[in-house]
């Protein structure tokens, strides 16, 4: 699963349609994606806060994607 993660490990602000990387997670979850790739972690974010945070809530590599990367699918 391709995720964004605009508000890194959250929280979300009330109104903002956009996901932190808790809720990309648990939606890879709920999806049974073998992996989760993260990108799109707005600049004032931890990026690794964020990557702790999904892997509380989801079992499968987890990847944070840079400018840059490419990826064969």
């Amino acid at each position: 699963m391709l995720a964004e993660a605009s508000f890194g490990a959250g929280p979300v602000p009330d109104g903002a349609a956009h996901l932190d990387s808790p809720a990309a997670a648990r939606a890879a979850t709920a999806g049974r994606a073998a992996r989760l790739l993260l990108t799109h972690i707005q600049m004032g974010y931890d990026r690794i806060e964020a990557l702790a945070a999904a892997q509380s809530a989801f079992d499968g590599p987890i990847q944070l994607l840079l400018e840059g990367d490419r990826l064969e699918i």
